[in-house]
């Protein structure tokens, strides 16, 4: 369960990750990447990044690895920038909804198709 400051830390937690995805991360590849939902522990020791691509630049296991190889300097942004006793431990986890929000709209618009 969480914590109304952990709730709080997380969402300061993706506004940040997001624009140090944005501005300070060199890959180009990682620009088109959303951060869609924070978790953190009660703790705030470790913390589960969400993160969405839009589906045209979307090879999910590139963008898992690139985000793997900034996460020291996203920490260390982290630290920089909140105020927090201990930056957290980060996993980033690619959030599907769309891709499943995208596949129910399918089978909608091909049974209105199937209807008429």
């Amino acid at each position: 369960m969480q914590t109304k400051r952990s709730l709080k830390i997380a969402k300061q937690l993706q506004q940040e990750i997001s624009a140090i995805l944005q501005s300070e991360v060199k890959d180009p590849s990682l620009k088109m990447i959303t951060i869609t939902h924070v978790e953190t522990s009660v703790d705030l020791k470790f913390a589960k990044i969400y993160f969405s691509a839009l589906a045209e630049h979307a090879n999910i296991d590139e963008k898992i690895e690139a985000l793997d190889r900034a996460r020291a300097f996203i920490r260390y942004e982290i630290g920089q920038r909140l105020t927090l006793r201990y930056v957290p431990e980060i996993k980033f986890i690619y959030d599907d909804t769309q891709d499943y929000v995208d596949n129910i709209e399918r089978i909608f618009a091909q049974i209105r198709t199937e209807n008429r």
